[in-house]
């Protein structure tokens, strides 16, 4: 076997794994609190745009972007969205998106930034992730995708 494929073979089982990530560690028949998920998907700011570039979605365009990566993200096993003002002990997702125009050829890029905070709300961890796409259902599977390896990478070291 190739260095690369164990190491893709490796990640995958890892990726596989982050899906009952908590509930490795957790005894048998203990129940476990779901994983709360604050929700945010923006456009990106007409004023950086100018300087990408790039186009603003439209309404519709970014409605049905959150409606794939709420879709999504809701598919995770032991993950609840909820609102703003349920802060304590969550997840926040925000995604700025944009469009970018080759010809006819049309790019979404998502960037994406994960916080976590503790009970008393203090934000205790940040990531941030970049996707290009050419969909909105691919864009919304990397974001659960990457919220996963977050949750994972956190599960692995203890944060």
């Amino acid at each position: 076997m190739t260095q690369s494929k164990a190491f893709w073979i490796t990640l995958l089982s890892y990726l596989l794994m982050a899906g009952n990530g908590p509930a490795l560690a957790s005894p048998q028949g203990s129940n476990i609190e779901p994983i709360k998920v604050i929700m945010r998907v923006d456009a990106e700011r007409p004023e950086r745009l100018q300087m990408q570039d790039a186009q603003v979605l439209s309404p519709s365009d970014l409605a049905q972007l959150e409606s794939s990566i709420r879709t999504e993200v809701a598919k995770l096993k032991n993950h609840v969205l909820v609102d703003a003002d349920d802060a304590p002990n969550t997840i926040g997702v925000t995604v700025r998106a944009a469009k970018y125009s080759t010809g006819s050829d049309q790019v979404y890029v998502l960037s994406s930034v994960i916080t976590t905070t503790d009970a008393n709300g203090t934000e205790a961890f940040v990531s941030h992730d970049v996707v290009a796409t050419k969909t909105f259902s691919r864009g919304a599977k990397a974001v659960a995708v990457y919220l996963k390896s977050v949750e994972f990478g956190a599960f692995v070291t203890g944060r």
